[in-house]
């Protein structure tokens, strides 16, 4: 089984081979628009809408697995969420909360307001 640090390295080049294969397929995409190709649009528009799901997917895998930010309990919490929006409200949620040092108190809600006032106070 791999490292918590074999993972993140894993998703962090997984992450910029995805980028890479986005901005390729748009360039092509843009260039299949400009010289009105519809039949190369309709066949790049699904494979860049895969990569940016594989992208928004994998962005989360490599926050999850950052060195000494969530632990194992915590990641297994928001990987076993069961839509990846969730997922990305599970990940931003702990991760506000270890930053803060509001885990101590789980019964302080977090609010939108909340988050708003207090990021505000600090500017």
């Amino acid at each position: 089984m791999k490292t918590a640090a074999q993972l993140y390295k894993y998703h962090t080049a997984n992450l910029a081979r995805i980028e890479d294969a986005l901005d390729r397929v748009e360039l092509h995409l843009r260039r299949a628009v400009a010289s009105e190709d519809r039949k190369s649009q309709k066949a790049l528009l699904p494979l860049y809408s895969l990569l940016i799901g594989a992208s928004a997917e994998t962005q989360l895998m490599k926050i999850l697995y950052e060195p000494k930010v969530f632990s194992e309990e915590q990641k297994h919490d928001i990987i076993g969420t069961k839509t990846h929006i969730d997922r990305w409200h599970k990940l931003l949620e702990l991760g506000v909360r270890n930053h803060h040092t509001l885990n101590k108190k789980p019964e302080s809600p977090m609010r939108r307001l909340t988050l708003q006032i207090s990021s505000s106070l600090r500017n």
